[in-house]
């Protein structure tokens, strides 16, 4: 869920700087010491919002998204203007106990879902013009934008049916013409 450069595991927006047990130490202590217990993620996130709320359905099985051994499109959708929407209770569960509409998230993946296209557009317009050097910078870029997920749900519509209704028509043909694009995420 989160970019390769140190980003909060639950947002993506700031700089992962807390570690917070997914199973909270204070409820499960048995997972205090569990590494695939730990999550990279930012002190709002962990402090401010998460801090011990930790649903479970009635089998016992957490009802928030754990985005290290879960896909997070599986139970959230991205809109173009930056908001989360839930397509499962997991998904609901997670944007309200992370927070995750809250105002600068959205606003930041409202801009991301703009940069990505102008960066992906930019990059078949540098191969096109025979400049692979900054075609490379600019897929750097785009994997190293702070909120990855916009991405990756960019490259899912794309793949969709009503792609053309949704992102821009120079995105798309970048894709068509780059297919390289599609291992990026």
């Amino acid at each position: 869920m989160a970019s390769g450069i140190e980003r909060c595991a639950y947002c993506e927006d700031s700089e992962g700087t807390a570690i917070d047990h997914f199973w909270p130490k204070n409820v499960y202590p048995e997972r205090a010491f569990d590494w695939l217990n730990y999550l990279l993620v930012c002190s709002t996130c962990n402090s401010r919002y998460k801090r011990d709320q930790f649903p479970l359905d009635e089998r016992g099985l957490p009802l928030l998204l754990n985005p290290t051994a879960e896909e997070p499109l599986e139970h959230l959708t991205f809109t173009s203007d930056g908001k989360l929407l839930a397509e499962t209770p997991k998904g609901d569960w997670s944007i309200q106990v992370y927070g995750l509409n809250r105002g600068g998230l959205w606003l930041g993946r409202k801009d991301a879902w703009v940069a990505i296209q102008c960066l992906v557009i930019a990059y078949a317009e540098a191969l096109q013009a025979g400049d692979p050097a900054w075609a490379s910078a600019l897929e750097q870029s785009v994997r190293n934008n702070r909120f990855s997920g916009v991405f990756a749900a960019l490259m899912k519509i794309a793949q969709g049916l009503d792609a053309d209704l949704i992102i821009r028509p120079e995105f798309l043909a970048a894709i068509r013409h780059h297919p390289e694009i599609l291992t990026w995420a």
